[in-house]
């Protein structure tokens, strides 16, 4: 059974909705290029050529299109449903955007071994920065991969591994030459920020968890749902970018990613909802934990292990 990109998806859907790339991209809050690449990515997922293009753009829908269509709807509803309680689909959420920490091949695997081991099919779905306690607590995901610690009462999370701060920086940005870099080399640079977040949850990106004493140019706050919202800011060089590891590929197609090597690592940790008793839940737990201790490469006999410690948020 082959996993589909929920974020893919729902840009298919509002295509064929707007008819137009450029409409659909920009209600997305994406570039076209970056619609087109999703499509694309897609069509590889389900093995079929979806959309018909010329050279105005969108043109309509082959068979194979229309038959997707209804499944598309359908996944989408599926995961939103916050009384879909399905053995056979387990949502994950990730911040940002779905694809930003957890490259293809790295979902392929965990979806491979999620499915081997349970039966189910993987749902990966990006949640806004900061909403990770509330998308939980609304049913709207049924595991979070984060690394930040849950602060609502009923949620349970397992540490799974640490994971080293990076930082992203312009190609043109004179730091960019070093190899690595340490705090004190960032505190004439600004940082990029999500305004919308809560101070517990932006404060490891801003340093403020290990800096706050320290004088510093401040943040730059952009409204975004994902990286790529946050590159421009980094590419013009207004503002670097302060991430976990996860993210340096996905980082690497903009910017220079440098370690940041005095700032202590942040817990990479897998939440969940106290109670959640599903099978195929605590086998994707228990996926993730192998996964990070792992760190790629995933070998799908691996994919099943002992669970570590729990511990729940009061």
């Amino acid at each position: 059974m082959e996993w589909i990109d929920l974020e893919c998806a729902e840009s298919f859907v509002t295509l064929v909705r707007r008819e137009h790339f450029a409409r659909a991209a920009v209600e997305l809050h994406i570039s076209t290029s970056a619609l087109s690449k999703r499509l694309t990515r897609l069509e590889r997922q389900v093995r079929e050529v979806l959309i018909i293009r010329g050279p105005s753009g969108y043109v309509g829908l082959t068979p194979a299109g229309q038959r997707f269509l209804a499944r598309a709807h359908h996944l989408l509803a599926e995961a939103r449903s916050p009384t879909d309680k399905s053995p056979a689909v387990v949502r994950l959420g990730v911040p940002g955007r779905a694809g930003d920490i957890l490259p293809p091949m790295a979902v392929r695997l965990v979806g491979g071994c999620l499915a081997q081991s349970s039966g189910a099919r993987l749902v990966v779905c990006g949640v806004p920065f900061g909403a990770d306690d509330e998308w939980l607590l609304r049913d709207l995901v049924d595991v979070m991969l984060t690394v930040v610690e849950p602060r609502r009462a009923g949620l349970l999370e397992t540490p799974l591994a640490p994971s080293t701060r990076v930082v992203s920086l312009a190609h043109t940005n004179p730091l960019a030459e070093a190899r690595l870099l340490r705090i004190d080399d960032l505190a004439d640079l600004r940082i990029v920020a999500v305004p919308e977040a809560e101070q517990h949850w932006i404060s490891p990106w801003c340093l403020a968890d290990v800096d706050s004493a320290r004088p510093r140019a401040g943040v730059e706050n952009v409204n975004a749902r994902g990286v790529t919202e946050l590159a421009p800011a980094i590419v013009q060089d207004r503002a670097c970018g302060v991430f976990i590891d996860l993210l340096a590929q996905r980082l690497e197609q903009f910017s220079t990613v440098l370690p940041l090597v005095d700032a202590p690592a942040l817990l990479t940790r897998a939440t969940c909802r106290v109670g959640e008793d599903r099978s195929a839940v605590i086998t994707l737990m228990d996926i993730l934990g192998v996964f990070a201790r792992a760190a790629l490469p995933v070998d799908s006999s691996r994919c099943v292990c002992a669970r570590p410690a729990t511990r729940s948020s009061t």
